[in-house]
C-alpha cells in the first residue's frame, strides 16, 4: 500500500484537529500537502474537520494537486458553511482563467457541483466561457457542467441559454465533447420531461456514430441510449446504422456490449430481409457468451437480459447450451439464473446432455439448489411432451439415492408431471410410494398424498398408506390435512367400501376435532355430498383438472417488449416495467437550521465527541428500569384516604378491597397538546373490573388540558342489578401533589348503564416522594360501598412536564448535569424518522410541545447533537436534562439519548427510562 494509504486506517483521536490546523497553516508546501492529504482521509472516513474550513481553503494558492484537495473539501463542506463558501468565489472565478486547461476545467466543475445558489449565480460566466473554449477537456466539463447546474437552478440553465450551447456541441471535433454534450441533453431531457431537447435526425445520428469510435466506454454508452430511442425512416438507414455499431460487440465493457444489442434488436424488424436479421442473430450470441466470463454479479445481470431475449430469439443459444452449464464456484443466485435459461433452451437434440447435467446437479451437497434442479427437470417435462418419458426416467433413477430433501422435491415434481399427463407414467407412483418414509416437507407430503389419491384405485397400497396418514394427522399441518381429506374421498369414490373406514376417520376429525376453519368446512362440504350419493361426490372430486402452464415466459406479450427496449437496464434486471424505475431527481431546498447563537458551544466540555469518527459512533444497549413503584396497603389505607369512619368497619376484609395495581391508565398526555380542550370522556383503559369493584367497573384516562390543569375522566358501567348513586372519590398523598379541585359529581347509573365523568386535578397538595409514582385512588358509592385501585403516574409522565417553563439556562443546566454521577446517567437507543433526522428546527418545536425544551444545540458536529431540558410541575421541582444524538447521515436510523434528573436515586431510573421513551415516540 502506498504510504498515503495509512492516513485511511487511522482512527480518530483527541487533537487531531489541532494538529490538522497547524499543518494546514504551516510554513512548508510538503507539511501544507501533507495536511491536505490528512484532512480530505478523514473526511473520507466520515470524521467532521468541517471546522478546518478557512483554513483550507487558504491553501488554494498552491499546486494542481493542492488545489484538487481543497476543491474536494469545498465541495463535500461548501453545503454546511454556505456564507464561508461565497469567500471562495473569487479563486475560482480566477482558476476559470488560468492558462492550464485543467484547472479551468477543475473551477468550472467544482462550482458546479457546489448546490448553492450563492454559488450559481457566478458561475455563468465562466460557465459561457468554458463551453466555447479552445481546449476540448475544458469544453467536456463544462458540458456535464451544464447539467449539474440544470439540477440545481434549472431556471438560470434556461434563461442563460445554455441548453442552445450544448446543442451546438453537438457537432463538436472532439469526440468526448459530443459524447459528454449527449449525456448533458440526454439527462436534462429526462429532468424536464421533454424528450425533444436532445435532436435526433437523420443528418445528427451519424456525428454520433462518427463519435462511438474514438469517445470512452461511458461515452459510448450514452450515445448508444441516445440513438436508441431514434427510428429510422428507411430500410437502408437501420442498415447503415447497425454495421456502424456492431463493431463493438466485441467492446469489452459488459454494458457497451449490452447497450448495443439493445440497439441492434431495436432495429432488427426495420431490417429489408430475414437472412440479415439471422445474420445479426449469429453475430450477436458469441459476445452475449463472453458475458459468462465476468464476476457473479456481472453474470446474473447478464442473464436476466438473456432471459428477455431468448423470449423473441429462441435460437440464440441454440448452438451454445453447454455455456450455461453451472459450475461449481458460481453462487446460487447465478446458478439459479443458468438453470432458468437451461430449460427454456432444451430440446430433443440436446436433451439428453442437459437431463445427465441435471442429474448431477440433484446431487449436489447445496440441497436448496438441488432441489431446484429438480424442478428444472419437471419443467422440462411439462414443456416438451416428447421428453416427458426420459424425464420421469431421471426421476426414478434420483429416487433410488434415497436422500430426503431430493425425494421429497421429486414428489412435488412427479405431482405436476402426472396432472400434465393423466394416466401415464403410473409405474413410477409405487416407486415413490416405497420411499414415502423419507417425506418430511409438509409441501411434498400434500403432493405425495396427491399422488395417491388420485391413483388410489390403481394403487393396491393406498387404503392402507391414508390409514398410518390418519392416524399421525393430529401432527400434520393445515394443508396436508386438508389433501388428506380429499384423497380419502377419492379413495373412497375409486376403491369402495375398502375405503370407507379411514374416509369416515377423517371426516369425523374434520368436523369435530379439527380447529381449522377451512379443514372444518372442507368435512362438512364432503359430508353432505356423499349425502347425495357416491355418484355426486365423484363428479366433484374427480373433475377434470385445470392445465399445467408451460408457457416458456410468465411476462406478458407487451411488457416483453418494452423490457426489450430497455436491455442493460434495472427494469431488465427485476423484469419490472421501465416507468416503475423512472423518476426526476430532486434537490432538497438547501436551508440552514443552525442556531448560530449556540450551535458551535462546546455546552458540557464534549468536544473529543466531535473528533471521533462517524463510522466508529455506536450506541450502548438499553437500560432497564423498573415502570412502576408500588407498595402494599393494609387495612389502615382507608383511614389514610377518606379521613377514618366507624361503619367502615363493617367492610369486607382487605384482601376483597385490594388496591388494582395490574391496570393502569393510558399515556395521553402525549397526544393532547397544551391548552387543547379534550370533549370526549370516552375512555377505554381498564383501571378496575367490575368483580373487583363490587359490580363498578371503571375505565378511564388522565389528559392535561392547560398547564397545572388535569382531569381524571373515568367511564364507570354498573353491572349489578340494582342502581348505583352517592358517589365520592379521594386520593391517597402522592409524589405531584395531585389532589381534587371539585368533589366528585353525585351520579345515579340504573342496572347495565354507564355514566362518564370528569375529575378536576389540581397540583399544589401535599407531595410525598415515599410513595414513588403511585397514585391510590378510592371511590365510594352505594350500595357498592369502597372500591381502590392505583394509577401508574409513570406511564402519564408527559401529562406533568411544564409546557411554560421554558428551557433552562445554560450555566444552570450545565451546574445541574455536573452534579449527578456519571453512573445515574441513563442511556437508550432511539429510532429517528427519516423527516425528523437532521431537521433540528422541526424537532425543538415538536418538543418544545411536549414540555421539553432545547438548551442548546450542535448542527455542525457529526452526528448532531442537541441538549434538552424538561421541568415537572407541582412541588416536587424536578428536572431532566437530556443529551440527543441524532443519526449521523439522513433517513430513518438509529440515534442515542443520554439522561439525568434530580431526583432521588430510586425514582430516578424508571422516571428516566420512561422520559427517553417518551422523546423516541415523538421522533418516530
Amino acid at each position: 500500500m502506498a504510504p498515503d494509504g495509512r492516513m485511511f486506517q487511522t482512527g480518530g483521536r483527541k487533537g487531531e484537529l489541532h494538529d490538522l490546523r497547524q499543518g494546514l497553516n504551516a510554513t512548508t508546501t510538503k507539511e501544507r500537502k501533507n495536511a491536505l492529504k490528512r484532512t480530505v482521509a478523514a473526511m473520507t472516513l466520515g470524521r467532521d474537520v468541517s471546522s478546518l474550513f478557512t483554513d483550507v481553503v487558504k491553501n488554494t494558492a498552491g499546486d494542481i494537486s493542492m488545489k484538487k484537495l481543497v476543491y474536494l473539501y469545498i465541495i463535500n463542506y461548501a453545503q454546511s458553511k454556505p456564507d464561508l463558501s461565497i469567500l471562495i468565489v473569487n479563486t475560482f472565478i480566477k482558476d476559470a482563467k488560468d492558462h492550464n486547461p485543467l484547472i479551468r476545467a477543475l473551477a468550472i466543475r467544482t462550482m458546479a457541483l457546489i448546490p448553492l445558489e450563492k454559488i450559481t449565480e457566478y458561475l455563468c460566466d465562466p460557465l459561457h466561457a468554458a463551453l466555447h473554449d479552445a481546449d476540448p477537456y475544458v469544453r467536456k466539463t463544462a458540458a456535464v457542467c451544464v447539467a449539474k447546474l440544470y439540477d440545481t437552478n434549472p431556471t438560470l440553465a434556461v434563461s442563460e441559454g445554455f441548453i442552445d450551447e450544448l446543442r451546438q456541441l453537438l457537432a463538436d471535433g472532439n469526440p468526448m465533447t459530443v459524447s459528454n454534450a449527449v449525456a448533458a441533453l440526454s439527462e436534462i431531457a429526462e429532468a424536464s420531461n421533454n424528450p425533444n431537447l436532445l435532436p435526433l435526425s437523420a443528418q445528427t445520428i451519424p456525428r454520433f456514430l462518427s463519435a462511438l469510435s474514438e469517445c470512452t466506454e461511458w461515452g459510448q454508452i450514452c450515445i448508444l441510449d441516445a440513438i436508441g430511442s431514434y427510428t429510422p425512416t428507411t430500410s437502408d438507414e437501420a442498415d447503415q446504422m447497425v454495421e456502424r455499431i456492431v463493431p463493438r460487440l466485441q467492446h469489452a465493457n459488459p454494458a457497451v456490449v449490452l447497450a448495443v444489442v439493445r440497439v441492434i434488436v431495436r432495429l432488427m424488424p426495420l431490417l429489408d430481409s430475414q437472412e440479415k436479421r439471422d445474420f445479426l442473430v449469429k453475430k450477436m450470441s458469441a459476445p452475449l457468451i463472453s458475458l459468462l466470463t465476468t464476476p457473479p454479479e456481472l453474470q446474473f445481470v447478464a442473464l436476466r437480459n438473456f432471459s428477455l431475449l431468448i423470449t423473441d430469439y429462441p435460437h440464440l443459444f441454440s448452438n451454445d447450451v453447454r455455456a450455461f452449464f453451472v459450475s461449481y464456484a458460481d453462487p446460487l443466485y447465478v446458478k439459479t439464473e443458468k438453470l432458468n435459461i437451461l430449460v427454456r433452451l432444451t430440446d430433443e437434440a440436446n436433451a439428453e446432455d442437459v437431463l445427465a447435467e441435471m442429474v448431477e446437479y440433484s446431487g449436489e451437497v447445496d440441497a436448496q439448489f438441488a432441489q431446484k434442479a429438480v424442478a428444472s427437470i419437471s419443467q422440462i417435462a411439462v414443456r416438451l411432451p416428447q421428453l416427458s418419458g426420459q424425464c420421469v426416467n431421471v426421476f426414478s433413477d434420483i429416487l433410488k439415492r434415497q436422500m430426503p430433501h431430493i425425494t421429497g422435491e421429486v414428489a412435488i415434481a412427479l405431482k405436476d408431471v402426472l396432472r400434465c399427463y393423466p394416466r401415464q407414467f403410473e409405474e413410477i407412483v409405487p416407486q415413490l410410494c416405497q420411499y414415502s418414509e423419507l417425506i418430511e416437507d409438509p409441501n411434498a407430503k400434500s403432493a405425495l398424498v396427491w399422488i395417491i389419491g388420485e391413483h388410489a384405485d390403481r394403487l393396491p397400497s393406498a387404503v392402507s398408506m391414508l390409514n398410518v396418514i390418519v392416524d399421525g394427522i393430529h401432527e400434520e399441518t393445515i394443508n396436508v390435512q386438508q389433501q388428506v381429506l380429499t384423497a380419502c374421498l377419492k379413495a373412497f369414490v375409486l376403491c369402495g367400501p375398502e375405503a370407507q373406514a379411514v374416509t369416515k376417520r377423517m371426516i369425523t376429525y374434520a368436523t369435530e376435532e379439527s380447529e381449522s376453519i377451512d379443514l372444518r368446512d372442507r368435512g362438512f362440504i364432503y359430508q353432505r355430498l356423499l349425502e347425495h350419493g357416491v355418484e355426486t361426490a365423484q363428479k366433484v372430486v374427480l373433475s377434470n383438472k385445470v392445465g399445467i402452464d408451460h408457457s416458456q415466459s410468465r411476462i406478458p406479450a407487451d411488457l416483453s417488449k418494452k423490457l426489450l427496449d430497455s436491455l442493460s437496464s434495472v427494469a431488465s434486471v427485476y423484469h419490472q416495467s421501465p416507468h416503475l424505475f423512472q423518476g426526476v431527481r430532486k434537490r432538497m431546498p438547501i436551508t440552514s437550521e443552525v442556531d448560530e447563537s449556540m450551535a458551535e458551544e462546546d455546552l458540557l466540555g464534549l468536544e473529543p465527541t466531535v473528533e471521533e469518527p462517524g463510522e466508529n459512533f455506536t450506541h450502548p444497549a438499553i437500560t432497564d428500569g423498573s415502570s412502576s413503584v408500588s407498595k402494599p396497603v393494609g387495612d389502615s389505607l382507608l383511614d389514610d384516604i377518606l379521613g377514618g369512619s366507624s361503619d367502615l368497619r363493617a367492610l369486607p376484609p382487605p384482601s376483597q378491597n385490594k388496591i388494582n395495581t395490574g391496570r393502569s391508565l393510558s399515556l395521553e398526555g402525549l397526544l393532547n397538546p397544551p391548552n387543547k380542550s379534550i370533549h370526549s370522556s370516552e375512555a377505554n383503559d381498564m383501571l378496575l373490573s367490575a368483580e373487583e369493584g363490587n359490580g363498578l367497573s371503571i375505565h378511564g384516562q388522565l389528559v392535561a388540558r392547560t398547564t397545572n390543569s388535569l382531569f381524571l375522566l373515568l367511564k364507570l358501567h354498573n353491572v349489578g342489578q340494582s342502581p348505583t348513586c352517592d358517589f365520592a372519590i379521594q386520593l391517597n398523598t402522592n409524589c405531584f401533589a395531585l389532589k381534587l379541585a371539585a368533589p366528585m359529581d353525585n351520579i345515579n347509573i340504573p342496572p347495565g348503564k354507564s355514566a362518564s365523568i370528569e375529575v378536576p386535578l389540581h397540583v399544589d397538595g401535599e407531595a410525598d416522594e415515599a410513595k414513588g409514582f403511585e397514585l391510590q385512588v378510592a371511590i365510594k358509592f352505594s350500595p357498592g360501598g369502597i372500591v381502590y385501585f392505583a394509577v401508574d403516574l409513570l406511564k402519564h409522565l408527559s401529562v406533568f412536564m411544564d409546557r411554560k417553563s421554558g428551557p433552562m439556562e445554560k450555566p444552570s443546566y450545565l451546574e445541574a448535569w455536573r452534579k449527578v454521577p456519571d453512573y445515574a446517567e441513563l442511556s437508550t437507543t432511539i429510532n429517528v424518522n427519516s423527516d425528523m433526522a437532521n431537521a433540528l428546527g422541526r424537532i425543538s418545536e415538536t418538543f418544545a410541545s411536549a414540555g421539553i425544551f432545547t438548551v442548546a444545540k450542535r448542527a455542525h458536529v457529526k452526528p448532531p447533537v442537541m441538549y434538552l431540558s424538561s421541568r415537572f410541575i407541582g412541588p416536587l421541582n424536578c428536572v431532566i436534562m437530556a443529551e440527543l444524538t441524532l443519526p449521523l447521515d439522513r433517513g430513518t436510523g438509529v440515534g442515542k439519548i443520554s439522561s439525568r434528573s434530580t431526583l432521588p436515586a430510586e425514582m430516578s431510573k424508571p422516571a428516566l427510562t420512561r422520559f427517553n421513551t417518551i422523546c423516541g415516540e415523538l421522533l418516530r
